[in-house]
């Protein structure tokens, strides 16, 4: 790490850094990055918005909102974000409708439109949020579960640690394989992202959240 100039983190690795440069500074940092605020004294901070489908570093925050740091075109459907980049990734396996027809990702983050920036109005409906330094999409986890042999319908929720828990109701005279299904998560899925238990369902818990919370069926 001697000599890096430029850093991404999330606002806990920063925050360790800054303790950690208080001691013994980092001379040759230019610029940290952090998806969110972050108190970081000592570090020459800037607040970043991406994602993985773009980069991580798509935008930074400055006084008008969030400005994309490469050429990129920029709407609202409803009230919803979508972006087009050269650094975009070219679709999903099996889930096309990230995309839209003509190039655009939906990212489903709420904001408003400042001219060339954009300014974030709430949280993503998707319920993301960053575990280990990673981006985590319940929404994900929820799709790829739903399209597994004998599964109908999936939703996700996040536990109070952030743990992930997978609810899936199975299709008519179906019966899935729950270890199956663990081993499959394990073979595709970052390990952030991998749930750390599925329970099988007769209905889909209206709310993912409170029901990750509770112990395992």
């Amino acid at each position: 790490a001697h000599g890096a100039t430029h850093l991404l983190a999330a606002p806990g690795e920063l925050a360790a850094l800054s303790t950690q440069a208080a001691r013994r500074p980092y001379a040759a940092l230019r610029f940290a990055g952090s998806p969110g605020a972050a108190e970081a004294p000592g570090l020459p901070l800037r607040e970043t918005w991406g994602n993985a489908e773009t980069q991580g570093l798509f935008a930074l925050r400055d006084e008008s909102g969030f400005r994309p740091v490469h050429p990129a075109a920029l709407r609202l459907e409803g009230e919803a974000l979508e972006i087009q980049a050269p650094s975009l990734l070219s679709g999903y396996c099996g889930e096309a409708e990230a995309l839209t027809p003509d190039g655009f990702l939906r990212t489903g983050q709420p904001a408003a439109l400042a001219g060339e920036a954009f300014i974030p109005s709430g949280p993503r409906p998707d319920g993301c949020f960053h575990r280990d330094g990673m981006l985590v999409t319940p929404a994900a986890l929820a799709r790829f579960l739903a399209r597994q042999p004998g599964v109908e319908e999936a939703v996700v929720g996040a536990g109070p640690d952030g743990a992930l828990v997978g609810f899936i109701r199975a299709l008519p005279d179906a019966t899935p394989d729950v270890a199956a299904l663990l081993e499959a998560c394990r073979e595709a899925l970052a390990v952030p992202g991998q749930p750390a238990r599925i329970d099988l369902v007769r209905e889909l818990p209206a709310d993912p959240a409170a029901a990750a919370s509770q112990p395992g069926a």
